[in-house]
């Protein structure tokens, strides 16, 4: 059985055009990764969001209940009914203390959920950038079935790489890089 030239390259051509469409099926599964990495980071920005303003709302609420309570002592006392109101006064004192411990803790996990909130976005960022990378790697790489050739291929696998990194640092957040954090 003799082979010829034009079936030898036909046969590379076609080994070629299988190796890149496997390359492009792979790009795509890291594509639907990335996507579901930035769409559990931004539920996790929205929820940490929610949570933060929840927790200055009740944080305002106990603030007027403090300043209720400490006005009421005040006025009592200003009255001169310390003597018959004392009681009252004493427990009036009390929760205005009472709501002035709680509110350190109420901001305290207020900022805390604005931290969590800050580090959802910037890993979210990451990833959209990461898939921007893959989605540009898959056309170039669909391209390169056509145009033929391996420099498409290359420059394919380099914006991948970029993609990769930049989802890659979303996740463990290695370095901050400027315009992104």
């Amino acid at each position: 059985m003799s082979v010829s030239v034009e079936d030898i390259k036909h046969r590379i051509e076609k080994s070629g055009s299988q190796s890149t469409a496997i390359y492009i099926a792979v790009l795509a599964a890291v594509l639907a990764l990335c996507s579901m990495l930035s769409n559990d980071a931004s539920k996790t920005a929205l929820a940490a969001h929610i949570e933060a303003a929840n927790q200055f709302a009740y944080f305002q609420a106990k603030n007027i209940r403090l300043t209720d309570y400490t006005i009421a002592a005040t006025l009592l006392e200003a009255n001169g009914a310390a003597g018959s109101a004392a009681p009252k006064i004493e427990a009036f004192k009390k929760r205005a203390e009472r709501y002035r411990k709680e509110k350190k803790k109420i901001l305290a996990d207020a900022r805390a959920q604005q931290a969590i909130r800050a580090e959802a976005l910037t890993r979210a960022r990451y990833y959209d950038y990461a898939i921007a990378c893959m989605q540009i790697a898959i056309v170039v790489a669909s391209a390169s079935i056509v145009a033929g050739g391996a420099f498409l291929v290359t420059v394919s696998v380099m914006i991948a790489l970029i993609g990769t990194a930049l989802a890659a640092n979303g996740y463990f957040l290695y370095v901050a890089l400027p315009y992104l954090s």
